[in-house]
């Protein structure tokens, strides 16, 4: 009766033991791990995989069998992971980290983007938990040796999510609109600025002018910055919006009094500048 607690407490010695002092061996996985990450506007894509070799082995239809659900990789299942909400075939994700399954066959595929990440392969796969299913069809490429993910930026907001394997590529869109992002940050930054913090309205408002948006908008940023300090900076950001929304005299008067601002500051590329676009805007 007291030999199960002696063996268990061995047990328990030895695991910490092993915990102390792991092994010095170090050996190559068969499928190594590997991780790719790119953004896209401002929203980081980060996929996470184990990369098997082809090792002369027939890959499609054999090794990874037609018709059924694949973990994408070795080891784990492969995830996904957006640092903001996306668009996936035709439908919003948020943000978060999920599992990518995939079905292939032989002329086109299912990509499948399920709640749940870091599963065992795609043994506890469940239909259920799919956020989104959509049909992407494989190319013809170069010999890749190693499973190897790509991510590549298509336009401003539209990332192809690439897999390499074998003699075979396959790509499916993520969207993920910077516009629509930053307007959503610039809305709830200007609603949560603390009293004194000019930064924000100055932020707000040159982005404004950058992006050609809502100049009325701009100014009344630009103008609640200068109330709260009038620097030079300030009062120049007040001025180009000005003289972009065709205000030319308004934006040399502005100029003026950042002329006066930039000589308090001691700030002589500033006056440089100031001499300049008073030269533009007088003509």
């Amino acid at each position: 009766m007291r030999i199960a607690p002696l063996a268990l407490a061995f047990g328990l010695v030895a695991g910490a033991a092993a915990a102390q002092n792991p092994s010095p061996l170090r050996l190559p996985a068969p499928s190594p791990a590997a991780s790719v990450s790119r953004v896209v506007g401002v929203t980081k894509v980060t996929v996470e995989y184990s990369s098997p070799a082809v090792k002369g082995r027939t890959i499609w239809g054999d090794l990874v069998p037609f018709g059924q659900v694949w973990r994408t990789g070795a080891n784990m299942s492969t995830d996904i992971e957006f640092s903001d909400a996306v668009n996936v075939g035709g439908k919003e994700i948020p943000a978060g980290r999920y599992a990518l399954f995939t079905i292939p066959e032989k002329d086109e595929w299912t990509v499948i983007l399920s709640k749940t990440p870091k599963q065992m392969g795609s043994a506890n796969y469940k239909e259920a938990e799919d956020l989104v299913r959509l049909k992407a069809k494989p190319a013809a490429h170069e010999h890749t040796e190693w499973l190897t993910f790509e991510l590549s930026q298509h336009d401003k907001k539209t990332l192809h999510v690439t897999v390499l394997w074998e003699k075979l590529s396959l790509s499916f869109p993520v969207v993920a609109d910077p516009d629509v992002i930053a307007e959503k940050s610039l809305k709830e930054a200007i609603a949560n600025a603390k009293e004194g913090d000019f930064a924000i309205f100055a932020q707000a408002a040159r982005f404004r002018l950058d992006s050609n948006g809502n100049l009325e908008e701009a100014l009344q940023w630009a103008d609640k910055a200068v109330s709260i300090k009038a620097t030079s900076g300030n009062l120049l950001l007040k001025a180009r919006i000005q003289a972009k929304a065709g205000k030319k005299a308004d934006a040399l008067a502005t100029l003026e009094k950042c002329a006066e601002a930039a000589r308090g500051e001691k700030n002589d590329n500033r006056l440089k500048d100031i001499e300049r676009l008073k030269g533009e805007w007088s003509k």
